[in-house]
């Protein structure tokens, strides 16, 4: 491991299918936070030696297939978030953005800590490495999160916000961030009470933007949507379907 002005470098070997941190530093402003992201791959040393002291092979590739952006209420869910995240980084690397407002009637400040998890997928072959970027906004920062996101995602990349909690569909700022991804992914599990009024607000959303809308709790219970409405495939039980007015799983 090494240390220089705050950045943190580590050069541990890893092993296959185990992500590994390979760079830590803060930045405190959107240029700091693109100047820390093009030290990443300038300062990284990408080779190791073999026989002779000759460069032995590539081992840090930076690769990102999309843009992520979770929208975290708080830490601990910023943290849970991104420990899932970094679980995935070799099998669908992105950069990531994990964005929390605090103190949104303060003076505005920005904190940010830039991070690059890297993956060997098998002994001899290149690490993938995504970066991931913690971001914590006060004030007018944290009351504009767009404005903070949109800089720092590389552009020619698809955007996906993750938003876990209930979104506030309606709002103007979330409504920003909406209008710079392709895709929102929510959990509706978690919403209070049956959740029929989020889900009428989240209607209006694809009719006010281009995103298309994921759901984790609609994906779990696909299964069992598929396997009751399999049961009505025979004809001698589609009589009572008619009467049927709910299921309990």
């Amino acid at each position: 491991m090494t240390a220089t002005g705050g950045m943190v470098m580590l050069d541990t070997p890893g092993r296959p299918g185990e992500p590994v941190l390979r760079w830590s530093s803060r930045a405190r402003s959107i240029a700091e936070i693109e100047t820390e992201l093009a030290r990443i791959w300038s300062r990284v040393d990408l080779t190791t030696t073999g026989e002779d002291d000759e460069p032995a092979r590539r081992i840090a590739a930076r690769t990102s297939v999309m843009n992520l952006v979770v929208i975290a209420r708080n830490a601990e869910i910023g943290a849970r978030s991104a420990a899932t995240i970094q679980a995935l980084t070799g099998r669908h690397p992105s950069r990531t953005l994990v964005v929390q407002s605090a103190d949104p009637d303060g003076p505005s400040w920005l904190d940010a800590r830039i991070e690059a998890h890297c993956v060997l997928p098998r002994d001899g072959a290149a690490e993938t490495c995504a970066e991931m970027i913690h971001l914590t906004a006060g004030g007018e920062a944290g009351r504009h999160l767009a404005a903070i996101v949109a800089p720092l995602l590389v552009h020619d990349l698809p955007t996906t916000v993750w938003w876990p909690g209930e979104p506030p569909f309606t709002s103007a700022p979330a409504r920003d961030v909406f209008a710079a991804a392709d895709r929102l992914v929510v959990d509706a599990s978690s919403w209070n009470g049956d959740g029929l009024a989020r889900l009428t607000e989240m209607a209006g959303v694809p009719r006010a933007t281009r995103l298309t809308i994921s759901d984790f709790a609609l994906v779990r219970q696909s299964r069992w949507r598929e396997a009751i409405a399999s049961i009505f495939d025979d004809p001698e039980f589609l009589p009572y379907l008619r009467s049927l007015r709910r299921i309990a799983v």
